[in-house]
């Protein structure tokens, strides 16, 4: 939506809704928790992916936040150097507490943007109306077709 895999402001932005979906999944929403997490993503979350990636006990301490504040595991977070766009956490519904997490691929459509019009228009539809049905001639009288013939 905000581009939040590729552009910092985008993933910051998007941040603190991913915050409250996981904790209203735990059913632990708290405003100020939200507060605390607007103030994350639009403070150090945000000059941190907008600078070098962190390295050592500094990229340990900020993707290891991240991941508590989302319920994405720390390595995918780690991996997409805090940018979330494309991940997303799918929890299991079994009541095991697995997490499995899942990357999503950019969106691609397989004609180019150029030829989808072309294509689309010289391309048959199984959605197309049917022919018209021809008027009747002046020398043939008009019929109903629930009476038939007048």
């Amino acid at each position: 939506m905000f581009n939040a895999d590729q552009f910092p402001l985008g993933a910051a932005l998007e941040l603190p809704s991913l915050a409250a979906a996981e904790l209203d999944r735990h059913k632990a929403f708290d405003e100020e928790k939200q507060k605390e997490a607007e103030t994350f993503a639009l403070g150090d979350y945000l000059t941190t992916l907008a600078g070098p990636p962190p390295t050592g006990a500094d990229a340990t301490a900020f993707y290891g936040r991240i991941a508590a504040l989302t319920g994405v595991p720390e390595d995918i977070v780690t991996r997409n150097r805090g940018f979330l766009g494309s991940s997303f956490v799918k929890h299991s519904d079994a009541g095991s507490g697995e997490v499995m997490a899942l990357m999503t691929p950019p969106l691609q459509h397989p004609i180019p943007i150029r030829n989808r019009i072309t294509t689309a228009a010289t391309t048959p539809s199984s959605t197309a109306l049917p022919a018209p049905m021809e008027a009747p001639s002046p020398t043939m009288p008009a019929t109903n077709s629930a009476s038939g013939p007048r």
